[in-house]
């Protein structure tokens, strides 16, 4: 069994570096480091002023750590032919999950390190943790989110005693990472105990069809994030009308392809979802940095990266038989994703620049920003874009 993880993670090891490669090109890269240090620019010249032991700053640093646990459940691998095939060696699942949860903590470590060093500072400066027990604190994060994966473990066997519910523990959690701010030695304590009484429990009758359930889920997850930037082999999609959204649909008279486009845009999870949380993350930034020059700078770079994510649309019908065999201009197709791609970005500008109005409270020298980042968007949409359509149809014809 062990032999058969170590081919999985193996596997799944060269699958994940191929995605995220495609994912992390260089111009994305440039962009996540131009976001990341204007962030931590502002951040460090923001901490300098604000003052000291305020009430809220420990439940607020235990809700960033609590949101960090969102990242990296347990990675299981299975398939769904396991459920015949390894059936009869329920008894030896145990030395097949042992290197499963020593891999599923590899991506909640690197979060959980990221965010525990980005918030010293606040913690340090503002909260006067003392680095040691700060740094016990962060041992104590990285041993409950062991202890989350091995509630994972348990609740897919068939148990009385040990059932994992996302919310419940989401809920503790953040109430335990509250007391480990004050006293992490008493955190580290309950947790190790909790080690031990999960460990003990005896394991009974493995559940298959949960265990297939809650990887394909999580397997889709991830490539719900791929997909985002590239084209992902073997996803499944499901769509489905969305009638809040049918007002932004155009009722003039239009192309097949300009009809299709518009309905993948809002119907496609993978694409609306992109729309909606790039919108949703600009305007955070809005309303926490408070500075709409930089502010202006961030929008800029997340109308890119939007446009820049939407252009696999191009080619999302070529693998579709019955596109071919319509009688549907395909020599107008770059010009008809334009037409639709510009309404949706003009429609994300529009929102992005209600936000700064009201960030900058109604600040004329904002107007003036958000006039430029409308030319800059005017730009990108009727010169870059056009471009940027044309290279990725003839890019899939090779």
């Amino acid at each position: 069994m062990q032999k058969i993880a170590n081919k999985r993670l193996n596997s799944n090891a060269r699958k994940q570096i191929h995605y995220l490669a495609l994912v992390f090109n260089d111009f994305f890269v440039l962009a996540l480091l131009l976001i990341f240090g204007a962030l931590m620019f502002w951040y460090a010249k923001s901490i300098q002023t604000w003052p000291r032991n305020l009430w809220y700053y420990s439940p607020l640093l235990a809700l960033v750590f609590s949101i960090s646990f969102g990242f990296g459940s347990l990675v299981t691998l299975f398939e769904h032919a396991d459920q015949q095939f390894l059936l009869s060696l329920d008894d030896q699942l145990e030395f097949y999950l042992k290197p499963m949860l020593k891999y599923s903590m590899v991506l909640p470590t690197i979060i959980l390190l990221l965010v525990g060093g980005i918030a010293f500072p606040f913690a340090f400066l503002r909260l006067a943790i003392h680095p040691i027990n700060y740094l016990i604190l962060l041992v104590d994060m990285l041993l409950l989110k062991h202890v989350q994966h091995l509630l994972q473990e348990h609740s897919l066997y068939f148990n009385d005693k040990l059932h994992y519910n996302t919310i419940a523990f989401t809920v503790i959690g953040y109430f335990l990472i509250l007391l480990g701010i004050y006293q992490p030695l008493v955190l580290l304590a309950i947790i190790v105990v909790a080690m031990v009484y999960i460990i003990r429990q005896p394991l009974q009758g493995f559940n298959w069809n949960k265990a297939i359930s809650k990887e394909a889920q999580r397997k889709d997850r991830i490539d719900n994030f791929y997909s985002m930037f590239t084209d992902v082999q073997d996803k499944k999609i499901t769509i489905s009308r969305r009638k809040y959204l049918d007002f932004l649909i155009s009722r003039k008279k239009q192309t097949a392809n300009m009809f299709l486009f518009q309905r993948i845009l809002l119907r496609d999870p993978e694409y609306s979802n992109l729309l909606l949380r790039m919108i949703v993350f600009a305007l955070l930034l809005i309303f926490i940095i408070q500075d709409y020059k930089l502010n202006t700078f961030l929008a800029a770079i997340v109308i890119f990266l939007t446009i820049y994510q939407l252009l696999p649309v191009a080619n999302i019908y070529e693998r579709n038989m019955m596109y071919h065999v319509q009688p549907i201009s395909r020599s107008s197709r770059a010009v008809d994703l334009a037409k639709v791609l510009q309404k949706f970005i003009l429609l994300q500008w529009l929102l992005i620049s209600i936000g700064l109005v009201i960030a900058s409270a109604g600040n004329l020298q904002s107007l003036l920003y958000i006039l430029g980042l409308f030319v800059l968007t005017l730009i990108l949409l009727y010169v870059y874009l056009p471009v940027k359509i044309g290279q990725t149809i003839n890019k899939f014809k090779r």
